[in-house]
C-alpha cells in the first residue's frame, strides 16, 4: 500500500460524528430495554388485552427484553473498560453496537405494532421484506464506501450532515424533539409509528456498517493510528 492509498483509507477511518464519551453513550444499552419493557411488555405490570387475543405483555417479549437488559449492562461495562486502553476502538465499537441495539429495539416495536394492525402472519411477511431490504442497503453502503475511498472523497470530508444530526441530539435538540413529538402525538397513528420504526431499522444497520468498516480497515491495513482519541467538541465534552 502506497502513501496515497494509506491517506485515502486513513481519511475514512478518521472521519466520524461522535460527540459523546463512551461512558455516556453506553447508557443506551440498559435504557432502551427498560423503555421497551415498560411500554410494551410490562405495562405497569398489568396485561390488558388490546385487540382480541393479542396481549402486550407476551412471554417471548418479556424474555427478549430481560435478555437485552442483562446483555446491555454487561456490554456497557466491557466497553467502558476498553475505553481506558483503546479509546478509538471503544468509541467505534460503541457506535456500531449502539446503532444495532437501537435498530433491534425498533424492530421489536415495529413487529408489535404490525402484529396489532395486521395479525401475526402478515407481520412476519412484512418483517421478512424489511430484513431483505436492509441487507440490500448494507451491500450498497459497502460498495459506496469502497468507491468513495478509491476516489479519495473522504480526504478533507467534513461530514456536515452527520455532525448536524449528532449535535441535534444534544440537550437543546432533545427539547425541540419533545415539542415536535407533543404536536405529532395528537395526529399520529399506528401507521406513523410503523414508518418511523422501519426507518430506524434501515438506518441503524447502515451506520453500524460504516463503523465496522472503519475498524476492519484499521486492523487490516495496520492504520490504528487514524482511530480518534476523543469525541468531537460538544456540550458533552465540556467544550463547544
Amino acid at each position: 500500500m502506497n502513501n496515497i492509498e494509506q491517506e485515502k483509507i486513513g481519511a475514512f477511518i478518521a472521519q466520524h460524528s461522535i460527540i459523546r464519551y463512551v461512558t455516556l453513550t453506553t447508557h443506551v444499552f440498559w435504557f432502551f430495554p427498560v423503555v421497551i419493557g415498560v411500554l410494551f411488555y410490562f405495562p405497569l405490570f398489568l396485561t390488558p388485552v388490546i385487540v382480541g387475543e393479542t396481549n402486550y405483555a407476551d412471554p417471548i417479549g418479556r424474555v427478549v427484553v430481560i435478555a437485552l437488559l442483562i446483555a446491555g449492562i454487561i456490554l456497557r461495562l466491557l466497553l467502558v473498560k476498553l475505553d481506558e486502553r483503546e479509546p478509538g476502538k471503544s468509541m467505534y465499537l460503541t457506535e456500531l453496537l449502539t446503532n444495532m441495539y437501537v435498530a433491534f429495539a425498533a424492530l421489536l416495536m415495529w413487529f408489535k405494532f404490525t402484529e396489532l394492525m395486521y395479525g401475526l402472519r402478515d407481520s412476519l411477511i412484512q418483517i421478512s421484506i424489511l430484513i431483505v431490504t436492509t441487507l440490500m442497503s448494507l451491500a450498497c453502503t459497502h460498495y459506496i464506501v469502497r468507491d468513495w475511498i478509491k476516489k479519495g472523497k473522504f480526504i478533507d470530508y467534513e461530514g456536515k450532515i452527520g455532525k448536524k444530526i449528532a449535535h441535534s441530539t444534544t440537550g437543546r435538540g432533545l427539547i425541540v424533539y419533545i415539542v415536535i413529538a407533543a404536536i405529532l402525538r395528537s395526529i399520529a397513528s399506528l401507521n406513523f409509528v410503523v414508518i418511523v420504526a422501519a426507518g430506524i431499522v434501515l438506518y441503524g444497520p447502515n451506520m453500524a456498517m460504516l463503523y465496522y468498516l472503519k475498524l476492519r480497515y484499521a486492523k487490516k491495513y495496520g492504520l490504528e493510528e487514524y482511530l480518534p482519541d476523543r469525541p468531537l467538541l460538544s456540550e458533552y465534552t465540556g467544550e463547544e
